[in-house]
């Protein structure tokens, strides 16, 4: 007798919430679990928790685990998720949403191929009627190809037939088939497309040219002058740019000045075969934003006034304590003069509504306190994590994308971040307890943190240089790779701190980081060289506030009405109203009664004979009812919008049944009677029913009351019987009730 081959285990699956992902879950699930009658219903709901992600988690992390909780937990993901419509529309919109294929390759042609596929397969299974849907499908599914593709797919219609959807199928599986089979000449071709883009790079780059002056820029890549057919320097005879030749950039402004106009070289862009007045490039002096090079400035004498002028328009312009310093992206120095004129300048510029503030730093990088250390998941194996010592935050924080890693549980919360400037850094995403532990996995600590998206940008923002600094020797780092950038993913606050610093802090020479001792290390922050392969960065902010909002009016008064979409039934009713509407002598409007074609009424005048039968047994034993009520009938015959109909024809029409409705309590009308045009006729079909619905001209009520709350005085009316003259409809009605 042969043993039984074992089988490897079933994986369970997973949902996050996405419509288009329930119906494979939904049927797993259940054949798996939900049915196993093994299981117990405690069981049952652990292995439901672990299945779910995201938005489908919060909807039952409340619920404990317990038997009592299952059902619940199931009904309660069943109602959501389980409706036809929404998951309907949930494979529309990820259909439209395919990306288009990026390449005529037999990859591109079946990611579009089986995505479609994907989504008509849970369609069918949904039980829509996908085998009458070929043309859209074909349309579709065509436009998401490349161009070769399509004109294969057009070349091999030869009849005057629509084609099928399993015709495309399979002409897309032969040419996806083909493509791979295949070789083509993909080097050739990359070949020529990289031609073509150092071509446009080329073009693009005589047309503007950057005044770059640190010596860390200086490759052909990042310096091409405008109209330079040779690279080599007409100063050196090198194979670099003139700006950036050392011979050039050592000499004075005005020797500089003499050599361009010697060579009869453009002052603006430094390069040969034009000159000043027709060079293309948008690029100004730093300094003073004139139109000549920034190495040519200081040549002329109204040079020295343009920077008393423009010192506050410079990007290169950073305060040090009180001292305004000229910089450029590299070390280059500026005389003590120069530095004193600027200074003096700034004081007697006026203040205008913007606010600038413009950093430039070429060799310098800030560290801030970073560790790496361990954190438990959900089944107690511990996964590596990067974490950020901020002293200036008062709660501890860790990322969306760490908690989804760990699946650890969470909380609701309410908090909101606030950061720097009182910005609003939005509501958190709930609250969870963390268990951390340093690399050593020798002890471990236990912190409340809050939800967030993301924390911040890779720290540190740029690559250091690892340098060997004498006071940091021989001390066991919490972090090995701090020079690198890279993400953070948890950030321990000052509620917290407490528990992880120790004493110690080595501080060295200036500019230079600082290391202060923790239970997973020495953290080191503060101040440290900048590798040589960063490019340095000019860090700018700049912000006027008067003009935003200027901008913003002006957009928000030009901006067009939004477009409203009717269905084919409003927009059938609003096609009646604007057909059938007149205005009488008397100044009254009168439209037609939008009435559906499809939808008969029968006869009516018995019900309403006996609704007012009903409302005279009341007036038998209610005297101030029936007066009050005749009081009503009568104004609507005096005002005439009620008349008297012969006996020629009773029955034709429709008789709407009235009642009253009396409110002891209103200080106004305690007697208000109600017509009720939803009563039945004997087709089964009532008044309201045979009318077509139009489109909602009313606000909705969350912005009215919104306007409401926003002024102090609010003012409310009621327009009177503004529809009471109808000439279809009666109403029963005698005068000796």
């Amino acid at each position: 007798m042969s043993s039984p081959v074992q089988l490897p285990k079933l994986q369970l699956p997973t949902f996050s919430g996405d419509p288009t992902n329930w119906l494979a879950f939904f049927d797993a699930f259940q054949s798996l679990v939900h049915t196993n009658a093994s299981l117990s219903a405690s069981q049952k709901l652990h292995y439901l928790r672990n299945c779910l992600q995201g938005e489908a988690l919060q909807l039952v992390s409340s619920l404990q685990i317990c038997d009592g909780n299952y059902n619940a937990a199931w009904d309660l993901l069943t109602t959501r998720y389980k409706v036809l419509r929404v998951m309907v529309d949930g494979h529309f919109k990820a259909i439209f949403a395919i990306e288009k294929a990026s390449g005529d390759t037999g990859k591109a042609i079946k990611q579009v191929l089986n995505a479609t596929m994907q989504h008509v397969g849970s369609l069918r299974a949904l039980g829509r009627p996908v085998q009458f849907w070929d043309d859209w499908l074909v349309h579709l599914t065509v436009s998401k190809l490349a161009y070769e593709t399509r004109k294969q797919w057009e070349l091999s219609l030869v009849r005057d037939v629509l084609p099928t959807f399993e015709e495309l199928v399979e002409f897309l599986e032969t040419r996806a088939r083909s493509l791979e089979m295949v070789p083509t000449s993909g080097a050739l071709s990359i070949s020529a497309q990289g031609a073509r883009q150092l071509s446009k790079t080329a073009a693009k780059t005589t047309t503007n040219v950057l005044h770059a002056i640190g010596e860390q820029h200086t490759s052909s890549s990042n310096l091409v002058d405008a109209g330079a057919s040779s690279p080599s320097c007409f100063h050196c005879n090198a194979k670099h740019k003139i700006y950036a030749c050392p011979t050039f950039r050592k000499l004075n402004a005005a020797a500089r000045f003499a050599l361009v106009k010697k060579h009869n070289v453009c002052l603006n862009c430094l390069s040969k075969g034009h000159f000043q007045a027709k060079c293309r490039s948008l690029s100004t002096c730093n300094i003073c934003r004139r139109r000549h090079h920034t190495l040519l400035h200081g040549c002329r004498e109204d040079d020295t006034t343009s920077d008393e002028l423009n010192v506050h328009a410079s990007p290169f312009v950073k305060q040090q304590g009180n001292l305004l310093v000229q910089q450029s992206t590299t070390s280059s120095k500026i005389d003590d003069s120069t530095t004193a004129r600027i200074h003096n300048a700034s004081s007697d510029v006026p203040h205008s509504g913007c606010v600038a503030s413009h950093v430039a730093e070429a060799d310098k990088a800030i560290l801030l306190a970073t560790a790496e250390i361990y954190l438990q998941d959900h089944a107690g194996r511990w996964q590596p994590a990067r974490v950020l010592f901020d002293n200036g935050s008062h709660a501890s924080f860790v990322t969306e994308a760490c908690i989804q890693r760990l699946r650890l549980q969470r909380k609701p919360s309410a908090a909101h971040v606030t950061g720097i400037g009182s910005t609003d850094g939005g509501k958190v995403k709930g609250e969870t307890i963390l268990s951390l532990a340093p690399r050593s996995l020798d002890q471990h600590f236990t912190i409340n943190s809050l939800i967030l998206s993301k924390i911040t940008n890779d720290l540190p923002s740029v690559c250091v240089q690892m340098s060997s600094w004498p006071h940091l020797r021989n001390l066991a780092l919490a972090d090995q790779h701090y020079a690198k950038p890279g993400p953070i993913d948890v950030l321990i606050g000052m509620d917290e701190m407490d528990k992880f610093l120790l004493t110690g802090l080595c501080k060295g020479p200036p500019d230079t980081p600082m290391a202060q001792n923790s239970v997973f290390g020495w953290v080191l922050f503060g101040k440290a060289m900048r590798s040589s392969s960063s490019s340095a960065g000019v860090l700018s902010l700049h912000c006027d506030v008067q003009l935003i909002r200027m901008v913003s009016k002006f957009w928000e008064l030009e901006e067009f009405p939004p477009k409203r979409y009717l269905t084919v039934k409003e927009d059938a009713c609003e096609g009646h109203f604007r057909k059938h509407c007149r205005r009488a002598e008397d100044g009254r409007y009168s439209v037609r009664l939008p009435l559906k074609e499809s939808v008969p009424l029968g006869e009516s005048r018995n019900i309403s004979v006996r609704s007012l039968l009903r409302m005279e047994k009341r007036f038998a034993v209610d005297e101030e009812l029936r007066r009050q009520y005749a009081e009503f009938m009568q104004e609507l015959l005096n005002m005439g919008h009620m008349e008297l109909v012969g006996n020629a024809q009773p029955h034709k029409g429709y008789y709407m049944p009235h009642h009253a409705v009396v409110k002891n309590t209103s200080s106004t009308t305690k007697l208000r009677v109600v017509f009720n045009a939803s009563c039945k006729t004997t087709s089964g079909f009532s008044l309201n029913d045979a009318l077509m619905i139009g489109p909602q001209l009313q606000e909705d009520l969350f912005s009215i009351m919104v306007r409401f709350r926003t002024h102090r005085y609010a003012i409310m009316a009621d327009v009177e019987k503004s529809i009471d003259r109808y000439t279809w409809q009666n109403k029963m009605w005698t005068t000796n009730a």
